[in-house]
């Protein structure tokens, strides 16, 4: 959102668009996951991959359920919130920012899903092209090694850790999504193979991200904040 708005996006419409992305990242995974049930269907699954479909299924509904309730009484939280805030003792010109900014959210959300038809379905093949290029690393890392693992499993595993990392709190959820994979995954293909296709899977994906985006970031917006607290200081 803070290089959005070094190139003239405003702060709501650059939130939009993260939540628009969200939004399409939220409907390829509950389309993926349709399938992989279906697939399930015609397969004899263990308990393990019972569970495993059980918890995904849960969790993405209930995200879909989620997103439905804030869309339809949107209105109601607003007023719920702004109560709250009071007995918080929020100021008055700072719950009516605060709302301000959320209702240009808003409405820049609204323009966000007004776009073009065909606008929106190219973003949606897009985002089901990164995310299917993405979750076949670790698929592909397994096959290297010799482990004979369905995609749609491994598909599983990575969504269950990705999202136990989130719960995590820490940053790309650091250890925790490592720790989850290796506990689902182990039983399927051996510890050994497990550690060494997570490492790949992990340094691909993940730590690869930091050891090049990390000095862009650095200069991009550290050098920036670092101007500004210098001038603080100053002043």
């Amino acid at each position: 959102m803070a290089l959005l708005a070094r190139n003239g996006v405003r702060p709501a419409r650059g939130s939009a668009v993260f939540a628009m992305d969200q939004l399409s990242d939220l409907l390829f995974f509950l389309c993926a996951l349709s399938g992989i049930l279906i697939y399930a269907l015609f397969q004899h699954l263990s308990e393990r991959m019972e569970w495993l479909l059980t918890i995904s299924a849960v969790s993405m509904f209930g995200g879909l359920f989620t997103c439905v309730v804030v869309a339809r009484y949107h209105r109601l939280l607003i007023r719920l919130s702004g109560r709250l805030l009071v007995r918080l003792n929020v100021k008055g010109a700072t719950r009516l920012r605060w709302a301000r900014k959320l209702l240009h959210f808003l409405a820049a959300f609204t323009d966000t899903l007004k776009l073009p038809f065909q606008t929106l379905i190219t973003v949606f093949v897009l985002t089901c092209l990164h995310w299917v290029l993405r979750y076949s690393v670790l698929y592909l890392a397994l096959r290297g090694l010799g482990a004979d693992l369905q995609w749609a499993w491994s598909f599983l595993i990575q969504m269950l850790s990705l999202s136990a990392g989130q719960f995590s709190l820490l940053p790309g959820g650091a250890g925790a999504a490592e720790l989850t994979s290796a506990a689902l995954l182990a039983p399927m293909v051996g510890k050994s193979t497990a550690a060494a296709a997570i490492l790949i899977w992990r340094a691909v994906t993940y730590y690869f991200y930091l050891l090049v985006g990390g000095p862009v970031f650095l200069l991009m917006l550290g050098r920036p904040l670092l101007k500004k607290l210098m001038k603080f200081k100053q002043a």
